[in-house]
């Protein structure tokens, strides 16, 4: 049983983390300029491991990953630019307090 809340903790952290990293990326416009900047790296790093590393690029494998991947970053990017935060709204009355109530005298 120790084992099945281990695993149950460690599932609900990394979905804790996975979805506030997922927030931030997608829905605030710091999460944009991020973005933008990993993209820029990312497409560095990938120019400069073309030239240095090893010619695998041609395996069928690596080919479907690519465009798997190419695929979900589009549909990755439309979703966050389709995507607004909810406006916030006036907020909500506060109830009365319990201690100026009469009807709680006594108790």
């Amino acid at each position: 049983m120790a084992d099945n809340q281990g695993s149950f903790v460690t599932g609900l952290t990394v979905g804790l983390f996975a979805g506030a990293a997922s927030y931030f990326l997608l829905l605030t416009p710091n999460g944009r300029k991020m973005r933008l900047k990993l993209e820029k790296e990312w497409q560095a790093a990938q120019a400069a491991g073309a030239t240095a590393g090893p010619s695998y690029s041609e395996h069928p494998n690596v080919t479907t990953i690519r465009s798997l991947f190419g695929t979900l970053r589009q549909v990755i990017v439309e979703a966050a630019d389709q995507a607004q935060p909810s406006p916030i709204t006036k907020k909500a009355k506060r109830l009365p307090s319990k201690k100026n109530d009469p009807r709680f005298k006594g108790v």
